[in-house]
């Protein structure tokens, strides 16, 4: 669906998105290994937007992608992604018919859905890709490694379903070296027998994004990378200093009113801030429910006590306008919250600041896929989505309008 009178439905909030710096990451992280990157888009391609980001990334030769369950997975078949695609979570019965129609990549765990699925590849006059998924420690799906021999030569010998890959993942490759390497010792262990045994080549598979900075063993010398996080310019480990990844989100909002309020005035639900002098405040339609800050819980009078304190004393949520950052004052509300313009360096009347671009910092998976997402590719715009559905077509007619929302500043003089 494409939307008319973009520029009333775009709204003050969007989120840019770069996929050029996608692009950058994704070889700067090839550059690091033999093995064959595959990208997890789990959680909307961690707020990215899956159906894009998967078009984009088979665009430059992704031979293999990672997502987080069935929907995610036939999301992308919808929009024409005809790369394998390995979904993370195993079927559930009445999920086998469309794992095999849509030619899924499905996780298996124990030799019943293996059956299943043999039967229903056999049924569609087709073959069944899975990969075996080993709990080598983690202790959330997968077989235990003391099984897993036994289960490989069983789900081998079904006719109608090919194993193509074996995979397991780590509990705490960022903060436990010690259980990281002994859950990495008994996958190679593993992968050793499993060569001995098996006829055809297969996919191994183990790291993720802290152990790919960590741990080389967990990708030299396998034949796929799981990457998610550091594909986005994030990392959960240190990144080192020769790894040139680039930021590929950003978050912004406008200001929509400007108001003097003197000394001791309390800003936001529960009066958790008080103005300590007389102070310039900015309010921003954007909240809880669009990802930014927390939910609120019910709290007693203790609790209430202790969280105006920390507001009060320890608050570091920030924004930033131009170069500069601004706290955030007084409690993100569901779709508006406030900030401190007191020690903004004016260079105009301080009014004309009603329009101006945000920049703000969120969970990106959190952030809620009504705001629209800005793609952009070669300095220009790409599309725009929002909700899962096209926004905006790339026309010439629109790029124009997109590139005067991104950089203008609305000059609305407003009195109080």
């Amino acid at each position: 669906m494409i939307l008319e009178n973009s520029s009333e439905w775009l709204g003050p909030n969007f989120v840019e998105i770069y996929l050029d710096a996608i692009g950058n990451n994704l070889k700067e992280l090839q550059k690091r290994t033999t093995a064959s990157i595959c990208p997890i888009l789990k959680g909307d391609a961690y707020g990215h937007g899956l159906e894009i980001i998967a078009l984009y990334l088979e665009s430059q030769g992704i031979r293999y992608l990672g997502v987080g369950d069935l929907q995610e997975a036939l999301s992308l078949r919808k929009v024409g992604v005809k790369c394998p695609i390995l979904v993370l979570c195993p079927p559930f019965p009445y999920q086998v018919h469309s794992f095999v129609r849509e030619r899924l990549t499905a996780t298996i765990t124990d030799l019943n859905i293996a059956k299943l699925l043999a039967r229903e590849a056999e049924k569609q006059g087709k073959k069944a890709n899975v990969h075996l998924k080993i709990d080598s420690g983690l202790g959330r799906i997968g077989v235990l490694p003391e099984n897993t021999i036994s289960l490989f030569k069983e789900i081998v010998s079904l006719k109608d379903l090919v194993v193509e890959g074996v995979y397991t993942h780590f509990a705490s490759a960022t903060n436990n070296l010690v259980f990281t390497r002994t859950q990495l010792d008994t996958f190679l262990q593993l992968k050793k027998e499993l060569e001995r045994i098996s006829r055809d080549k297969l996919i191994f598979h183990c790291a993720n994004s802290a152990a790919f900075i960590r741990f080389s063993q967990s990708h030299q010398n396998m034949e796929m990378a799981r990457i998610g996080t550091l594909l986005f310019g994030q990392s959960p480990v240190k990144i080192p200093r020769d790894l040139k990844l680039e930021q590929t989100w950003k978050l912004y909002s406008r200001i929509v009113e400007v108001k003097r309020l003197p000394k001791g005035s309390s800003i936001g639900y529960g009066r958790t801030f008080i103005t300590k002098r007389d102070s310039l405040i900015g309010v921003i339609p954007i909240g809880y429910s669009d990802g930014l800050g927390v939910i609120p819980t019910r709290e007693n009078h203790w609790q209430h006590l202790k969280s105006s304190l920390k507001e009060l004393m320890f608050s570091s949520k920030t924004v930033k306008i131009d170069k500069s950052l601004l706290p955030i004052v007084g409690k993100i509300a569901m779709g508006m919250c406030c900030i401190d313009l007191t020690n903004y360096q004016l260079k105009e009347n301080v009014f004309n600041l009603v329009g101006n671009k945000v920049e703000l910092s969120a969970k990106r998976v959190l952030t809620n896929p009504r705001i629209p997402r800005v793609y952009y590719l070669n300095g220009n715009i790409k599309t725009i989505w929002r909700n899962k559905q096209a926004f905006l077509p790339l026309l010439k007619e629109n790029e124009v309008f997109l590139q005067e929302i991104s950089a203008r500043t609305v000059k609305n003089t407003v009195y109080y």
